[in-house]
């Protein structure tokens, strides 16, 4: 490794090259925002299951984010060594990685307004209980 971060490696047998250059890629590899991932379910939790997009970096997939259909359990949909195609959708500040396999499937027609009369009828009943919305915001 070069003082400017070069990384130089040697060997007669372009295979081990390459697979050395591999590797490094691997170790220095970061996810961003809005690629595209084929990544290996690893474990599966109740809340979603985490999926590895490349060694060393695992993904949330929450389960809300597994398909526009509802998924009550991570473990009806997937099993473990499963490959998902996922898309990085947020990293929060403390480096998390959250992924999404809906947002890469065609959106079912009349889906918006499906999702939009359940928050009413969510909103409505929420108001008739007596119950009460209160809005916080961050305070940098």
């Amino acid at each position: 490794i070069e003082d400017d971060g070069r990384c130089v490696i040697y060997h007669f047998d372009r295979e081990m090259l390459n697979k050395a250059q591999a590797m490094i890629e691997n170790i220095i590899r970061d996810a961003k925002v809005g690629e595209i991932y084929e990544g290996k379910v690893t474990r599966i939790e109740k809340f979603g299951a985490f999926v590895e997009l490349f060694p060393g970096t695992d993904g949330l997939l929450h389960v809300s984010k597994i398909s526009y259909d509802r998924v009550e359990k991570p473990e009806d949909v997937l099993k473990l060594g499963d490959i998902v195609k996922v898309v990085v959708t947020e990293i929060d500040d403390k480096g998390r990685v959250n992924v999404s396999a809906r947002d890469l499937l065609e959106k079912p027609e009349g889906w918006d307004e499906a999702q939009k009369a359940k928050k009413e009828a969510f909103e409505k009943r929420r108001n008739s209980e007596g119950g009460e919305r209160r809005v916080f915001k961050k305070k940098d």
